[in-house]
């Protein structure tokens, strides 16, 4: 599919050899979703996704108060 249920683009991108979706993914700067049927990648960015929540990296670290 071309949009999410928002109207967002979906899209698959890559800088060279460097997936870029992996990287923020793995930085904890995005989630993996799961939108049938572009599921390709998605068992990967779980996986990433896991262990920068076990890690704390990003949007997974601790909120200052």
């Amino acid at each position: 599919t071309d949009r999410d249920a928002y109207e967002r683009l979906l899209r698959y991108v890559y800088v060279g050899n460097t997936f870029v979706n992996a990287v923020l993914v793995e930085e904890g700067f995005a989630y993996s979703y799961y939108y049938p049927p572009d599921t390709k990648h998605y068992d990967e960015l779980l996986e990433l996704e896991l262990a920068a929540e076990a890690a704390g990296r990003g949007l997974w670290s601790a909120c200052q108060s």
